[in-house]
């Protein structure tokens, strides 16, 4: 597991690990930590997944724990109020010593989504922006 740890550390994409069966936080990696204030990983280990990154009291309703397989990937996307960023997210499981591990992979795509927002808007304003007689 140490390997794993110091081979994300520096990443620049968010990287966590979390124990499966009871949500605890194993690993955060520099990325993640700066985002929740340059605290140390001692600060988190042993808190609740849930309880640090999303705010909440139980395991979310969006965990993907239940479909997660070893050596395969789930995708998805999902905006975190928490960091107020959009995330591209791919999730899978680890085993090691009979332990069950989520490691979570998500990608900042926050600009990329406003880019697209802000595309789509001017594409609006100017298909109405135009005289009644031009949109036939």
């Amino acid at each position: 597991m140490e390997q794993i740890k110091r081979f994300f550390e520096n990443m620049d994409e968010i990287v966590y690990i979390v124990d499966m069966d009871n949500y605890e936080i194993i690993y955060m990696n520099k990325k993640l930590r700066e985002l929740y204030g340059g605290l140390p990983m001692e600060s988190f280990a042993g808190q609740k997944c849930y309880e640090v990154f999303q705010n909440n009291s139980e395991p979310c309703k969006i965990c993907t724990n239940y479909k997660l397989k070893p050596d395969e990937f789930v995708e998805w996307q999902y905006y975190n109020p928490i960091l107020n960023k959009f995330l591209m997210i791919k999730d899978s499981m680890m085993e090691e010593n009979g332990k069950r591990y989520r490691i979570e992979i998500a990608i900042d795509i926050s600009d990329q989504n406003r880019k697209n927002e802000m595309q789509e808007y001017r594409l609006r304003q100017r298909l109405y922006d135009r005289p009644f007689y031009a949109q036939r």
